[in-house]
């Protein structure tokens, strides 16, 4: 029995030894490792350029550190703030992009007849999985509470401006990446571009319904086909209501009169 304590107080001498003398010397050279890191100096603003007086290089210690902290000015001077940034905050490749447009300029840059509308995600999958980006030429698919789904004519192909997080981040012209923490923040609204109001009451009236949007197509060269096509779809639209709105009127006063 004696010799067994003693057999075991020795291994643990070596184990407090090993500890000591391997052990914590490497736990400490970690922790006292430092990395230059890049951070902004002061606030930057959504869509503002990057220049070098909004940035500055620290030394922090390289213990949990994220391994996508920026950690050259140069690969982001020159690119654009994706939303409002703060002073003091790390520099990660999704808060820059190398173009201006921002939802807040594009907004400001829509033509005289087109109009912007937003509309939620219920689900990641109603959403193709969080894929959307700027650009896309999306369809809707209502699906009302006796599960009917319905495609509308004045929603066929429509553009997507951008999509949005819970936390109001816009992915602009990437998808969703993954923060600091490892979490991706998967969008929950999406911002169309409409032509007409009777495409915005239609998707108001989706917005209530189980709204799934189905990607149609991300080729720059045919989204202004897209667009002339609904164009031209809800011109038909247009068109054929106001032929019925005047055999409604006919059948409703045979003498020529007029019901307005």
């Amino acid at each position: 029995m004696l010799k067994n304590r003693t057999f075991i107080g020795l291994i643990c001498i070596a184990a407090a030894l090993f500890l000591v003398f391997a052990v914590s010397p490497l736990f400490n050279k970690a922790l006292e490792g430092r990395t230059s890191v890049v951070v902004f100096k002061s606030p930057v603003l959504q869509g503002q350029q990057i220049t070098p007086e909004m940035l500055t290089v620290v030394e922090m210690g390289s213990y949990n550190l994220p391994d996508r902290a920026i950690t050259d000015q140069n690969l982001i001077i020159g690119r654009y703030a994706v939303s409002n940034l703060f002073a003091g905050s790390l520099v990660y490749p999704e808060m820059v992009t190398e173009t201006s447009d921002t939802s807040d300029s594009m907004l400001r840059n829509l033509s005289e007849n087109e109009i912007a509308m937003s509309v939620t995600i219920k689900s990641l999958a109603y959403g193709v999985s969080g894929k959307l980006m700027t650009g896309d030429i999306i369809r809707i698919v209502s699906v009302d509470n006796e599960k009917v789904a319905t495609i509308y004519d004045e929603l066929l192909y429509i553009e997507v401006l951008s999509t949005t997080t819970d936390r109001g981040i816009d992915n602009i012209n990437s998808q969703p990446v993954p923060d600091e923490n490892g979490e991706i923040a998967l969008p929950v609204t999406i911002t169309v571009i409409l032509q007409d109001n009777a495409q915005a009451l239609r998707l108001a009236e989706c917005e209530n319904t189980n709204l799934h949007a189905i990607f149609v197509s991300r080729d720059e060269e045919a989204k202004a086909s897209y667009i002339e096509l609904q164009a031209e779809i809800l011109e038909e639209l247009i068109t054929a209501a106001e032929e019925l709105a005047s055999m409604m009127n006919s059948e409703l006063l045979p003498y020529g009169g007029e019901l307005f």
